[in-house]
């Protein structure tokens, strides 16, 4: 199918220069808000639970989905004035091709991985992330 060469036409768009995902790029100003919106009332330690292909994953299943934000929900809402640093390698998931986004000791922003999580799901549908990780660390100056 297209959907692949789609994928990873879109993929390209976002790469940096020594290939990997830039995550800045691929978070707009419209989802980081939709994201604050939905960690607004949820508990600081987020469960994700894995998902395959035959799921019909919608935004609303983005919250079983586990991340540790290690920080309160305070520091959450500020989005892009805190960041974590990642102690597992993130992938994304794309057919037979995984994706890094990002790696061990990178810093990155809530609103950077659930951004990157929601904006993978409307642009390759009904995909989901290997070895998810957690992010730990606290808040971080950026």
């Amino acid at each position: 199918m297209s959907a692949s060469a789609e994928g990873n036409s879109t993929l390209d768009e976002l790469r940096t220069a020594d290939g990997r995902i830039n995550l800045e790029l691929a978070v707009s100003k419209e989802i980081s808000e939709e994201i604050s919106k939905k960690l607004k009332d949820v508990p600081s330690k987020i469960t994700f639970m894995g998902a395959t292909d035959d799921i019909a994953l919608s935004k609303n299943l983005l919250i079983q989905y586990e991340v540790r934000l290690g920080c309160s929900m305070e520091d959450v809402k500020k989005m892009g004035e805190t960041s974590w640093e990642v102690d597992k390698v993130y992938f994304w998931k794309m057919d037979d091709l995984h994706e890094r986004v990002a790696n061990v000791g990178e810093k990155i922003t809530p609103s950077g991985i659930f951004g990157l999580m929601l904006l993978g799901l409307e642009q390759f549908g009904p995909r989901w992330l290997d070895d998810v990780g957690r992010l730990t660390g606290g808040p971080r100056q950026a």
